[in-house]
């Protein structure tokens, strides 16, 4: 048996990922933007921002909804900015936030496979 990869998992490349909702892209999401573009770049990967839309307290809780600091598209733009061409927006509904972190995760590494998730404080 070799410890070579298989062709195919050695076809599809690794990303390092960061998730959350980002409004604003202040000081500590664009610091925890770098390190997931630096951590890429150490591996080999492609970095990856992975955000809400809409805001998940305002599904959750919506007389307690923030009232949003960026619009989704100058998000994106401030988040490709720091280096990050691959930006997704996940739809954020009452269905996605019954998913357990572990069965989020799983339906993630089924369309990216993962190499690394990049988190802050409280994730």
């Amino acid at each position: 048996m070799s410890d070579q990869p298989s062709p195919s998992s050695s076809a599809r490349p690794r990303h390092v990922v960061t998730i959350g909702s980002f409004d604003g892209v202040h000081l500590g999401h664009q610091s925890l933007i770098r390190r997931t573009v630096e951590e890429a770049e150490r591996r080999g990967a492609v970095p990856v921002v992975l955000t809400f839309w809409p805001h998940p307290r305002s599904v959750l809780s919506p007389d307690a909804a923030p009232r949003l600091l960026t619009t989704l598209e100058d998000r994106i733009s401030l988040v490709r900015a720091l280096g990050v061409s691959d930006v997704r927006v996940i739809r954020f509904d009452r269905e996605l936030s019954l998913r357990t972190a572990r069965e989020f995760l799983r339906d993630v590494e089924a369309e990216l496979p993962l190499g690394a998730v990049v988190a802050g404080e409280g994730f």
